[in-house]
C-alpha cells in the first residue's frame, strides 16, 4: 500500500500521497487532500498564464509545469497530481509549497504576500519587498535574535472571526544566498544544503517555529537605496500603502482570477486598515542586518497609522 503522509502547512491539515519532506507533521481532521490521479489536459473556459503553464477560473485552477507534471486545484480543500514521466519529487514538492498552494489559499480567500515573518511576543513581524532585497537574509537575523519562525517567501495572511489579521505558520525552510549564508548560518539552529535550482541554499530551521496563526503587529517594504548611508523607516500611508501590498502579493495575476479583482482589492484594503505597513530602506552596504532587525521590531507610534486608508 502507497505511503501517505500527515502535514500541516499554513494553519490547514494536509493529507498528503506526495512526500514534501520540510513540511511539518499534521493529524486529523483534514482540511486539505493532496491526491495522485488523473488530471485533464484543459479545464475549458479560463484565463492563461505564464504561456499557458497556468489556467485558471476562480475555485478550479490548472498548473502545467516541466519536471512536475499536471496539477490541478480545487475549492481550496483538493489538490489532485497527474505526475511527468521521471519526474523530480524536489521540483514536486517546491512546486507544492509555492504556486499550488498559494492558488489553494487564494480560492480560500487568504492573501498570500510575497515575504518573510516571524513572530515576537506573540505578534507577527511582516517583511516583503522585491526578490533580492534581502527578506530571507533579515528574516535569518530575527531568528538569530530569539525570534520564532513563521514563514519565507510566501506568508499566508487570514481574518479571524474577531477581525484581526494573522499570519500562519508555514514550513521551517529559508533560502539563503552564499554570502548571506556564510554571514548567517553559523548564527541560527539549521541544516543546509545547496539548491541549483535557484542557486541558493535550502536551510531546515531547526529553532522555535511558532504553532498557530500569530496576529500580524507590523508589515515593513523593504528595499535598497543606493543614495542613503543608513537603513531608515518610512510610515506608509493611503494610496502608497495599498500600492506596497498589491506590489508584494505572490504570483499577484493568479491571485486576481483566483480571487477576483473586485474581492482581492477589498482584501488588501482591509489589511492596509487593520495592520501598520513601512518602508524599510537600506543602502547598498555599510550597515549591519541587526540594524534593519531593530528597525523591524521598534513600536510605530499610534499617530503615524492609517485607519483611513481608501481605494
Amino acid at each position: 500500500m502507497a505511503s501517505v503522509y500527515g502535514y500541516r502547512v499554513f494553519g490547514l491539515n494536509v493529507l498528503s500521497d506526495a512526500e514534501v519532506p520540510y513540511w511539518p507533521s499534521g493529524q486529523p481532521p483534514w482540511d486539505v487532500r493532496i491526491a495522485f490521479g488523473d488530471v485533464p489536459e484543459e479545464i475549458g473556459a479560463g484565463e492563461l498564464l505564464w504561456n499557458g503553464a497556468f489556467q485558471g477560473r476562480g475555485d478550479r485552477c490548472l498548473l502545467r509545469l516541466q519536471g512536475a507534471g499536471r496539477i490541478l486545484v480545487e475549492h481550496g480543500a483538493q489538490i489532485t497530481i497527474a505526475p511527468t514521466a521521471g519526474y523530480s519529487a524536489l521540483t514536486l514538492a517546491h512546486v507544492l509549497s509555492g504556486t499550488a498552494y498559494a492558488a489553494l489559499l487564494y480560492q480560500r480567500r487568504v492573501l498570500c504576500l510575497h515575504a518573510c515573518a516571524v513572530a515576537r511576543d506573540g505578534k507577527a513581524y511582516v517583511v516583503m519587498g522585491p526578490s533580492g532585497a534581502g527578506k530571507s537574509t533579515t528574516a535569518s537575523a530575527l531568528l538569530a535574535q530569539g525570534c520564532e519562525f513563521l514563514s519565507d517567501d510566501v506568508t499566508a495572511i487570514s481574518v479571524a472571526s474577531d477581525g484581526r489579521h494573522l499570519a500562519a505558520p508555514s514550513y521551517p525552510s529559508l533560502r539563503l544566498l552564499t554570502d548571506s549564508h556564510d554571514r548567517l548560518a553559523n548564527r541560527i539552529a539549521a541544516h543546509a544544503a545547496f539548491d541549483p535550482a535557484d542557486e541558493k541554499f535550502r536551510l531546515h530551521y531547526r529553532g522555535a517555529v511558532a504553532a498557530e496563526r500569530v496576529p500580524v503587529a507590523r508589515i515593513c517594504f523593504l528595499e535598497k537605496d543606493v543614495t542613503i548611508v543608513r537603513p531608515h523607516t518610512i510610515p506608509l500611508l493611503g494610496q502608497e500603502k495599498l500600492a506596497a501590498l498589491q506590489r508584494s502579493l505572490f504570483r499577484r495575476q493568479m491571485g486576481k482570477i483566483v480571487v477576483g479583482p473586485t474581492r482581492l482589492a477589498e482584501l488588501i484594503l482591509e489589511l492596509a486598515q487593520a495592520v501598520e505597513v513601512v518602508r524599510l530602506t537600506r543602502p547598498e552596504r555599510g550597515f549591519t542586518v541587526d540594524e534593519l532587525c531593530a528597525l523591524i521590531l521598534e513600536p510605530g507610534p499610534a499617530s503615524l497609522r492609517d485607519s483611513s486608508t481608501s481605494i
